[in-house]
């Protein structure tokens, strides 16, 4: 659908301890701190202030999400291949977003190790930070009700 079609076996990967069944369930587990956070107007305001595009990339399994706030009006969310250009891309494992959104992973230091690779202004970026971190005490309730989900339907 929005991530990159592959069977649901080829699909099945490990994720932080879980099992991912399809791509829609990476894209549902990413994008809800992003909808949190958009529905936040202290946080959604900073990133809009910001008046970037920035893309994620996702790997294992594999998919994309684009956060577009160019306009500084609305919060764009695009699931899957965009033709926006970004003015960031964030490459990593689907693993270390997961860390990242708990609040486990040191950006500077995953960026300096490979974890994640950036292109664009990273400064920017890490700019952005400080401003996402209200967001790590959400994600763990996501994490949980995904993971419930999980085990509900297996």
């Amino acid at each position: 659908m929005m991530f990159a079609s592959t069977s649901i076996t080829s699909a099945r990967r490990s994720f932080a301890g879980d099992t991912i069944y399809t791509h829609d369930a990476l894209f549902k587990r990413a994008r809800t701190p992003i909808n949190i956070i958009k529905a936040d107007k202290e946080m959604s305001q900073s990133l809009l202030g910001s008046k970037l595009a920035v893309r994620f990339i996702y790997r294992d399994p594999s998919g994309q999400m684009t956060i577009d706030s160019r306009d500084g009006m609305e919060m764009k969310i695009i699931a899957g291949k965009s033709d926006i250009k970004p003015d960031i891309e964030m490459d990593m494992k689907s693993d270390v977003a997961h860390e990242f959104w708990l609040g486990k992973i040191s950006v500077p230091m995953a960026l300096l190790t490979g974890k994640i690779v950036a292109k664009g202004p990273v400064p920017k970026a890490m700019a952005l930070l400080p401003v996402l971190k209200p967001a790590f005490s959400i994600y763990p309730d996501v994490y949980k009700q995904y993971k419930s989900a999980v085990e509900t339907s297996v």
